[in-house]
């Protein structure tokens, strides 16, 4: 893949990725947790290992979905799940 085919594809990755973790972001503050953690790691479960690669040598940390989820699961803070999936938000938009 050349480098522009590769950049366009990521290009596209990172807009699927933003517009996913914002519909959980907004059912974070609905306060559906059980319908938002699937729907934020829909974001990186459908994201191939290429795509990984090319997220992480740009900086996305691809374990933050992890640890969000696992905030979810937990039943932490729905202000610290608020503040992290921000954060998230803030990585993926700063590619």
């Amino acid at each position: 893949m050349s480098r522009h085919e590769e950049e366009k594809d990521l290009s596209e990755q990172l807009s699927i990725m933003t517009g996913h973790t914002r519909a959980g972001l907004e059912l974070l503050m609905l306060g559906e947790f059980d319908i938002a953690e699937p729907h934020l790691m829909l974001t990186i479960s459908e994201t191939d290992k290429d795509q990984k690669d090319s997220l992480k040598r740009f900086g996305l940390n691809v374990e933050h979905f992890h640890e969000l989820a696992t905030l979810i699961r937990i039943g932490e803070t729905e202000k610290l799940v608020l503040d992290k999936a921000l954060l998230l938000i803030s990585e993926i938009e700063r590619i």
